[in-house]
């Protein structure tokens, strides 16, 4: 059985340049001969095939943690508060989908229901390769949660959504892990991207 799917990682894409007009263009189509001022709108895009829209807010999520206490990292293995990760989806369509889970082997289907896995891609660790890499510090990296609180490893499918007509949420995490290595102190950075694909 053939499955179709569809793989969204970029939104869409508008270039403007525009120059104040007090003439609709209807008016404008003698070549630009008129008196006052004139302009051009240029817009260009993406038009994707998806199930869903995803919300503009969840494109690009900047989180800023502050000041970080190494007194909860004391040990390989230690995880600070996790934080939330947000995603949105709107316009939702009903569509047929049947789909074996990758990392269970569960079949999943439904008649009027699509599917969404999320995979996370981002520079590894080199002590914990299931880690996202912190740039700055060494001691630490970043460990990915689903809503069940379940590890996802980067680069591998999360366990399928079923997702409603209309607006769904999905919720996801991330929380600081202690490595093997010592811990060092200093100003950090991690950027994490995201796919998500429609079954």
């Amino acid at each position: 059985m053939k499955t179709k799917f569809f793989a969204i990682q970029a939104g869409i894409c508008l270039a403007v340049n525009l120059f104040l007009s007090p003439f609709s263009w209807a008016e404008n189509s003698d070549n630009w001969n008129v008196e006052g001022m004139h302009g051009e709108l240029n817009i260009s895009g993406i038009m994707t095939e998806a199930p869903c829209a995803m919300d503009m807010t969840s494109n690009f999520q900047e989180i800023e943690l502050g000041n970080l206490n190494n007194s909860q990292f004391i040990k390989p293995g230690d995880q600070g508060k996790k934080i939330d990760l947000i995603f949105k989806l709107h316009h939702c369509i009903v569509s047929q989908s049947r789909l074996q889970n990758l990392r269970s082997g569960a079949v999943s289907w439904s008649s009027d229901q699509p599917l969404l896995y999320m995979e996370f891609v981002s520079k590894r660790s080199d002590v914990n390769p299931d880690l996202v890499e912190l740039k700055g510090v060494r001691g630490l990296g970043l460990r990915i949660f689903d809503e069940n609180l379940h590890a996802i490893p980067l680069g591998k499918f999360s366990a399928p959504h079923f997702l409603n007509s209309g607006q769904n949420i999905l919720k996801y995490s991330v929380a600081f892990e202690r490595t093997a290595e010592k811990v060092t102190f200093a100003p950090f950075q991690a950027t994490i991207d995201f796919r998500m694909y429609y079954y």
